[in-house]
């Protein structure tokens, strides 16, 4: 039984070791998959000897052969093990590796000389220099290889202190199962034991530890491959939309004014036929019709002269942005001001930008909460940091449907039913706030699942000063924690905390959050409600813990520092009120 179990872990390990090395030279992954699948090959064909090879054996020179062979195959694991483990420590010392090498290089070659190992009263026995030269070799190469690796422990970071850790123990058991072999040989008991090499053992349970730790390694490389993919793609889509807007703006001018001269025309004519001609009832009303159809044409092309020059500012100055949208309320919605609730207005917050075009932002979402059949906007202002200001639009409208929140920002798009709309506005006002160094995001209550409805908008900017105060990139890093095992749609999480230039210390998993004496007592540690529950397990250190969720396009947040809580949106305004404002405080 014990020998199959053996045989079945040697099997795996061998497919760990290729699939490692294919992995390697087909994506260039990381240099020590190739040199570990190449280890684990070499331990597992000395394995297979003692496994497979040596029991059908009859002739006592054929065992001797097979029992060279293993030897030597132990020799070369050691110098690829050696290798791959200067490495991984990053104690690079060529000097050292063509020593080591050479070493192994004589001693693999005493091994066919039959130095070693003879045949003597049918038996194969040691000869002294087996104890003298080979066992201090081995001896020493383990011994190197736990120093490397202890050495490399007392100033490695927490992900790194992990994979030494299984390293160490896996070494630790490599050396407790060639000590065993020789307490066997020394003793001559090996008759009596279970199994005929306890170095298998040993080299098995390294193989183990090591692929343990290389499996998570590979898995985390994936995920971070697919965080870069993401970030690639939403790269992409801004990219697509900057050359949109770039051909508009390049071709807009000459556009416009030939859509102008038309327009000229036909108006001209329609007025000329109004005028002059006896027109009857219907021919009245294609006349107006015309002139109808010509204001339209000559409004969309002012949209897209006012889309293309939407980064473009040339007026920036101090702007107060509680009075831009005060005054906006004032002109504009005089009549409907009881429709908005202000919160945050009775202080003054500055951005540097154009005032027009912000004033155009704010209608243009205010209208879109109206056409959405809002009977009330709450506006709240607030900063955070010093250098964050965040402005968010609360309507209790229509809301959107999934489909719409993917498209809510694209140009042309448009959600209005009679199509009246030329679906610039979202974008137009996109572009605006980004040339202000702003960001605007979309949740949609819609997408609860509770019966809920209507939108949130929530913009940023940076907060103006007369100096270029800037929030330190690693400020907030030892209080505020984000464990990205198993979290979905993990760049989102990324990009709404990038929004408020805010920089989280990112885990992999909790135990580097265990291990990492940096982090504060009080931190907010954010992961999933596997991984938050593990924490309230095993550790009482940390007492503010957040649950992140992914429901169809949002995601989000649920305290469970609280007795009594409910899940919210995840977005820059969370991050700000609940976790920025403690801090601050």
């Amino acid at each position: 039984m014990i020998n199959f179990i053996l045989q079945f872990v040697c099997m795996f390990l061998f497919a760990v070791g290729v699939f490692f090395i294919i992995v390697e030279l087909r994506t260039k992954f990381d240099r020590l998959f190739l040199y570990f699948g190449i280890s684990l090959l070499f331990l597992c064909f000395a394995s297979s000897i003692d496994l497979w090879i040596s029991p059908l054996l009859s002739s006592i020179k054929a065992k001797l052969y097979w029992q060279n062979i293993f030897h030597i195959n132990i020799c070369l694991f050691l110098v690829f093990l050696m290798g791959y483990l200067i490495k991984l420590t990053k104690t690079l010392n060529l000097n050292f590796i063509k020593a080591f090498l050479a070493l192994s290089l004589v001693i693999s070659g005493l091994f066919l000389s039959k130095s070693f190992l003879v045949v003597k009263n049918g038996e194969i026995v040691s000869t002294i220099a087996y104890y003298v030269i080979f066992l201090p070799y081995i001896i020493l190469a383990i011994i190197i290889a736990i120093l490397l690796v202890i050495k490399k422990l007392k100033i490695a970071t927490p992900l790194e202190k992990k994979t030494l850790f299984f390293h160490l123990l896996g070494g630790i058991i490599l050396g407790l199962g060639g000590l065993a072999d020789l307490i066997v040989t020394i003793t001559d008991t090996d008759e009596i034991m279970p199994i005929k090499s306890f170095t298998i053992i040993g080299v098995m349970g390294f193989g183990i530890m090591a692929t343990l730790i290389f499996v998570e390694r590979f898995l985390m490389l994936i995920q971070d491959r697919q965080i870069a993919y993401d970030k690639l793609e939403t790269a992409y889509k801004d990219i697509e939309e900057a050359n949109t807007l770039k051909e508009l703006g390049q071709s807009t001018a000459i556009i416009n004014h030939e859509i102008k001269n038309y327009m000229m025309i036909i108006s001209g004519y329609a007025d000329f036929i109004r005028a002059t001609e006896p027109l009857t009832e219907r021919g009245k009303k294609a006349a107006q019709g015309i002139m109808n159809g010509v204001n339209k044409m000559t409004e969309f092309s002012h949209d897209i002269l006012e889309y293309s020059k939407a980064k473009i500012l040339t007026n920036k100055k101090e702007i107060n942005l509680t009075e831009v949208v005060n005054k906006c309320l004032n002109d504009v919605y005089p009549k409907l001001k009881e429709k908005f609730i202000l919160v945050g207005f009775d202080k003054k917050h500055f951005i540097h930008g154009d005032w027009n075009k912000l004033e155009h932002v704010f209608v243009n979402l205010f209208n879109n909460s109206f056409e959405a059949d809002a009977k009330q906007i709450k506006v709240t202002i607030s900063e955070s940091g010093g250098t964050i200001l965040l402005l968010s639009i609360e309507d209790d409208g229509a809301g959107c449907s999934e489909e719409q929140m993917e498209s809510l920002f694209k140009a042309f798009y448009t959600t209005k039913a009679d199509k009246k709309g030329n679906g610039l506005g979202m974008s137009l006002t996109r572009a605006i706030i980004e040339s202000h160094g702003g960001h605007i995001s979309a949740y949609s209550r819609n997408l609860a699942g509770d019966n809920q409805h209507g939108l949130t908008l929530v913009i940023t900017f940076p907060i103006f000063h007369t100096t270029d105060k800037k929030m330190p990139e690693d400020a907030y890093r030892n209080n505020i924690v984000l464990i990205k095992e198993n979290i979905e749609n993990l760049a989102g999480v990324i990009r709404i905390f990038q929004n408020v230039h805010i920089a989280p210390k990112i885990m992999q998993n909790i135990d580097d959050l265990k291990m990492d004496k940096n982090i504060n007592d009080d931190a907010f540690i954010i992961a999933n409600a596997k991984n938050i529950e593990q924490i309230k397990d095993k550790t009482n250190r940390f007492k503010k813990l957040t649950i992140i969720s992914s429901n169809k396009h949002h995601l989000y947040a649920l305290d469970i520092s609280t007795e009594v809580s409910t899940p919210q949106i995840f977005s820059e305004e969370y991050i700000l009120k609940h976790f920025m404002a403690a801090i601050d405080n």
